[in-house]
């Protein structure tokens, strides 16, 4: 395999680059729009959120209402959008860690770094919208992560000349 790669290199490299500038890309796009909206981007996931928090999620209520009780808005928030908003801002420090290390022409560590995004993201997540996502949501989340080992795999070859 590796002698394949190696043969097909200068093919592959640019492919490699423009593979992981997209995924850079993507990632941030969305992040962005997880933050933008955190209902559209879990129920794409394949995991809806509630849209009106249950009683069990809302914080108990204070004796003496302090001005941050006073907001009427602050008892109607969804913790489960503060998880999605604090997945959203790792996505984009994941993705601007990719981009940056690849502006900087790290390959090595990109190649790396693509590696554990597809095992570790890609299995996490299929693993999650498994268990509690729409049937059959999993399979949206496995592909990816393997296409992204591969891509990795390549990109690690090329960098270290295996």
């Amino acid at each position: 395999m590796t002698t394949l790669i190696r043969t097909h290199a200068p093919l592959l490299h640019p492919t490699f680059q423009t593979t992981t500038l997209l995924l850079g890309l993507t990632l941030l796009t969305i992040s962005i729009r997880a933050l933008l909206n955190p209902h559209t981007f879990a129920a794409n996931f394949g995991i809806p959120l509630p849209e009106n928090p249950t009683s069990e999620n809302k914080p108990p209520a204070s004796k003496n209402p302090t001005s941050e009780n006073k907001n009427p808005t602050s008892e109607n928030k969804n913790p489960a959008t503060a998880y999605i908003t604090l997945l959203a801002v790792r996505e984009a420090a994941l993705a601007i860690a990719l981009l940056a290390l690849l502006g900087l022409g790290e390959e090595r560590a990109v190649s790396v770094l693509v590696v554990v995004l597809g095992a570790v993201v890609g299995a996490g997540d299929s693993v999650v919208a498994g268990r509690w996502g729409r049937k059959g949501s999993w399979g949206g989340h496995a592909g990816p992560g393997v296409m992204l080992v591969g891509v990795g795999i390549v990109g690690g070859v090329l960098s270290w000349g295996l």
